[in-house]
């Protein structure tokens, strides 16, 4: 019977979740998956991928993630039901993410880890309802995301291409903009330099083209843009 009770503490101590586990489950959280290599980079900067590897494992194995086929043989990490029953969010979020949702999770999540800026970060619906009360119950369509800076933060709207047109995607970030262009705090941002739009796409010629689609459309007065490249984008939107 000792020796039983032993075991049984053993087997919690090792259940147990480090700093380190629970940083990951919050960008499982945030951002929806992690990967491998998200997790190597973001915490193990020094160690080689085997070292995300046995941390990935671990915690697939006791039920805070769940493993599902990424390309090339390699993984993502989402929603296990143990983190699903600890957090009360819906079991549907235990499910492998459709191709546009994993394109799109993908794409938002290495912007903000590959980012050399350290104080980005997607937020949540309070978050964003605390920095930018003026938006209200507006709903949107893009990813928003937060640098954290002196005073107001800077806003980075965020709409992943999944293979359309680039006056396509221009009307879809115009259409955006447009539900909120006149609201004085949103002219205030501009004017301060606040305010990002940014279209994440997967290849240089893609990105060249919606630029110029980009430059042939009238913008408010103060707007900034950037068209950032996801490689793994390519990859995602070719598999059938």
């Amino acid at each position: 019977m000792k020796s039983g009770k032993n075991q049984a503490g053993s087997s919690g101590r090792q259940d147990r979740l480090g700093a380190r586990d629970r940083r990951i489950i919050d960008d499982i959280v945030r951002y929806r998956l992690t990967t491998n290599e998200f997790i190597q980079r973001r915490y193990l900067p020094h160690a080689n991928i085997n070292a995300a590897v046995k941390i990935s494992g671990r915690l697939v194995r006791q039920g805070w993630l769940n493993a599902y086929p990424l390309y090339d043989k390699r993984q993502y990490f989402s929603v296990g039901l143990r983190l699903s029953k600890h957090f009360g969010t819906s079991v549907y979020r235990t499910r492998p993410l459709g191709p546009q949702a994993l394109a799109t999770h993908v794409s938002i999540a290495r912007y903000v880890f590959c980012s050399a800026r350290q104080n980005m970060r997607v937020a949540l619906p309070d978050e964003l309802g605390e920095a930018l009360p003026w938006l209200g119950n507006l709903k949107l369509s893009a990813t928003s995301i937060l640098e954290k800076g002196e005073g107001v933060p800077i806003w980075r709207l965020v709409r992943v291409d999944l293979g359309g047109r680039p006056d396509h995607i221009v009307r879809k970030c115009s259409a955006e903009i447009d539900r909120f262009k006149d609201c004085p705090e949103f002219v205030t941002m501009l004017s301060a330099g606040q305010f990002v739009n940014v279209v994440l796409t997967a290849s240089h010629p893609k990105q060249q083209l919606i630029e110029r689609a980009l430059a042939d459309h009238r913008w408010p007065s103060g707007i900034r843009f950037q068209i950032g490249i996801v490689p793994e984008l390519f990859q995602l939107l070719s598999q059938p």
